[in-house]
C-alpha cells in the first residue's frame, strides 16, 4: 500500500499510538501497555508499520525460551484501512522469525473479550489450546494459542 513504512519497533511509538475504539485503553492500561512493550521490545525482534506517518500496528515475537516465542501485536485505529496488507506483513515477518531464532512453538494469549482476533490469529497458523481463567490483568479469561513447528 502506497505511504506504508515497517521499521524496528521502538516503545517510543506508544507516544503516537492511537487504539481502536473498541480497545480503549485507560489510563493504568496505557502505564501497563508501556511497561509491557518496554519489555517486549528487549525480547526479541519486533516492528511498526506506519502508514503516511501513521502507526497502523505493532508487533514482535518475545523469546521467552530456546525454541519458544510468544507473538504479540497491538492494532491502532487505522488496522481496519489495513486489513489485508498487515496480517499478510506479519505472517512474513514471523516465518522468518521462525526460521532465523530455530523457533520450534509459538503461542499467543487473548482476552477472552477479543473475539476478532481469533480470525488473524488462525491466519498465523496457531490453533486453539485452551482458556487460563481469570489469567488477565483485571482477572478476565484469557485464550491460548499456539502453532507447532
Amino acid at each position: 500500500m502506497p505511504g506504508t513504512e515497517i521499521v524496528p519497533f521502538s516503545v517510543r511509538h506508544l507516544w503516537l499510538f492511537e487504539p481502536r475504539k473498541e480497545h480503549p485503553l485507560a489510563p493504568e492500561d496505557r502505564l501497563r501497555t508501556w511497561k509491557l512493550c518496554t519489555e517486549y521490545e528487549r525480547a526479541g525482534p519486533a516492528f511498526t508499520m506506519f502508514c503516511r506517518g501513521e502507526i497502523v500496528a505493532c508487533a514482535g515475537v518475545a523469546i521467552l525460551s530456546p525454541g519458544v516465542g510468544t507473538v504479540w501485536m497491538l492494532t491502532s485505529a487505522l488496522i481496519e484501512q489495513h486489513r489485508l496488507s498487515f496480517p499478510r506483513v506479519i505472517k512474513r515477518y514471523l516465518e522468518n522469525i521462525i526460521k532465523h531464532f530455530g523457533l520450534r512453538r509459538v503461542q499467543t494469549v487473548v482476552p477472552g473479550e477479543m473475539h476478532g482476533a481469533e480470525k488473524w490469529i488462525k491466519f498465523l497458523g496457531l490453533r486453539f489450546e485452551g482458556t487460563m481463567c481469570k489469567a488477565g490483568a483485571g482477572g478476565e479469561d484469557t485464550h491460548v494459542y499456539a502453532r507447532l513447528v
